[in-house]
């Protein structure tokens, strides 16, 4: 790790030197969420006076590039120095836009559209490989916010996409990762496994309500998935967007029309797994990429952010998705990996649901021996 003060621009030097006496550190990647760097400093340590708030670490991290982390939090006892950094991407939670509204613009115009309408200068550039097109408008919010924000009209929900953070290149491309086939089976790379399931945010039976109380004639809309279960599992969920209203623009103007988009966005949650349950697995996991015996094949076994995994255990398959790593520069080392579903775009029809039901993943969580 190297450290330099917070006015750097230029990061291709060492800054003011490499930061020697790094006892304990780890960096958390998470898909559209987390990118930050802890580590445990010396007290005395080298440039040990330079921990400060606002000043830069650079610091390997999975992919093996070096990215920028801005020190957030420092905590100083007899022995040690703990220090909380975020992404450098984060600094622009600091800047503002006061009201823009691009139109019709593909994603990496407008993504760029809105970086160059911040308050004040930066040096982040956008890019992107999605070629959709969307407007919309933001008042008094930050570019993180408009990227990654929940509501229906940040870039997340309205063109579903997955940003990789590159020091100061923002990728917001359809999907982060690859599929290279990798995939964890007993005896081959998963040397241990734990695996439980939770039904209690099953549900195989809803009404779907619109707005002022709007009902389906039939009231319910049932899961194929319902008779996979004892009984029926209920449950009202709310899609107050869903509207009837002759003289509203905006809202459905015939009931017909209204009710076939309840029952539209209910069988919407069914296929995004409401009627399934979570299923935790726990893996001990080897890496065939850091082994002797596939040092000649590491490429097909080497796992980074985003990239499919397919895994085989007791006659099931799963196929599922790499959403978090932390990573230890030290060792330079995957401590753990998170698979799951990446997080949902919140900007569909179900964005009025509560938490128990807006996040309902199969997650697996898996640890490197």
């Amino acid at each position: 790790m190297n450290i330099y003060l917070a006015n750097e621009t230029d990061f291709i030097h060492n800054g003011l030197g490499f930061l020697r006496d790094v006892t304990a550190a780890y960096v958390t990647d998470e898909l559209n969420g987390e990118y930050s760097l802890y580590f445990e400093y010396i007290k005395n340590g080298l440039l040990s006076e330079y921990l400060q708030n606002e000043n830069i670490i650079k610091c390997e991290v999975a992919d093996g590039s070096k990215q920028l982390f801005v020190i957030k939090d420092v905590d100083k006892n007899f022995d040690v120095i703990k220090v909380s950094c975020k992404h450098i991407f984060y600094e622009l939670l600091d800047n503002f836009v006061e009201n823009v509204a691009p139109t019709n613009l593909v994603c990496s115009e407008y993504l760029n559209w809105i970086l160059d309408r911040t308050n004040y200068n930066h040096n982040f550039a956008g890019y992107s490989d999605i070629s959709q097109s969307a407007s919309g408008r933001y008042v008094r919010k930050n570019p993180v916010q408009i990227l990654l924000g929940s509501d229906a009209n940040s870039m997340i929900n309205l063109f579903g996409g997955e940003i990789k953070r590159d020091n100061f290149k923002i990728y917001f491309n359809s999907r982060i990762g690859n599929d290279n086939g990798v995939k964890l089976m007993l005896g081959k790379n998963i040397t241990g496994i734990q695996i439980t399931t939770n039904t209690d945010s099953v549900h195989t039976r809803i009404m779907p309500q619109g707005f002022d109380e709007l009902l389906l004639p039939e009231k319910y809309v049932d899961s194929p998935l319902i008779n996979n279960y004892t009984h029926p599992k209920i449950y009202k969920v709310d899609f107050n967007n869903i509207k009837y209203d002759p003289e509203d623009e905006n809202a459905y103007h015939t009931l017909d029309e209204a009710y076939t988009a309840l029952r539209n966005a209910t069988n919407e949650l069914y296929a995004n797994g409401i009627d399934k349950p979570i299923i935790n697995i726990k893996v001990d996991w080897i890496e065939l990429s850091k082994t002797k015996e596939y040092e000649n094949y590491s490429i097909l076994e080497k796992v980074n952010l985003g990239d499919t995994l397919y895994i085989s255990i007791l006659n099931l398959e799963y196929t599922t998705r790499v959403i978090k790593i932390i990573y230890n520069p030290l060792t330079h080392t995957i401590d753990s990996y998170e698979l799951g579903t990446p997080k949902a775009n919140i900007g569909t029809s179900s964005n009025n649901l509560d938490k128990k039901i807006e996040q309902n993943p199969t997650i697996f969580y898996i640890r490197e021996c």
